[in-house]
């Protein structure tokens, strides 16, 4: 049985979540284990599955709701951590070649023009406050 993540990138603006966007990310047992620890052990991971922020966007709310019985290893990365996952994919990518799906920066899209994993104040619109990647994995 395959294991699959589900992403949510949001922004925060005046103190409230709002989903900006959904991305595909291809199954990818290493990244995943970067990530939060999933099937693939063998690096420390960028974060310990602490479970689902209690201030999701509506969206996310609402697709976790319908996930909940079979989702496991919830978590979620601050814009930092968007930028350590996305470089280390970056440079495994370029040792490795195709060894996980494809992976580039832009696999989580752009917000305003600039990648997700720029920083909230000096990158984004003032009005973005923060960005985080909410995530659960399935199998």
């Amino acid at each position: 049985m395959g294991c699959d993540i589900h992403a949510f990138i949001e922004v925060k603006i005046s103190d409230k979540w709002v989903l900006c966007s959904t991305p595909r990310i291809q199954r990818a047992y290493k990244l995943f284990g970067k990530i939060a620890g999933v099937r693939i052990n063998d690096e420390s991971p960028i974060v310990a599955p602490q479970g689902i922020p209690s201030d999701l966007s509506q969206i996310t709310q609402i697709e976790w709701n319908k996930w909940q019985p079979d989702a496991h290893n919830a978590g979620w990365l601050n814009a930092s951590q968007i930028k350590e996952m996305c470089d280390w994919a970056g440079e495994r990518d370029k040792e490795c070649g195709d060894w996980y799906g494809k992976w580039e920066h832009n696999e989580l899209g752009y917000i305003s023009g600039n990648a997700v994993y720029g920083v909230p104040g000096s990158d984004y619109p003032s009005e973005y406050q923060d960005v985080r990647m909410v995530f659960w994995f399935d199998n």
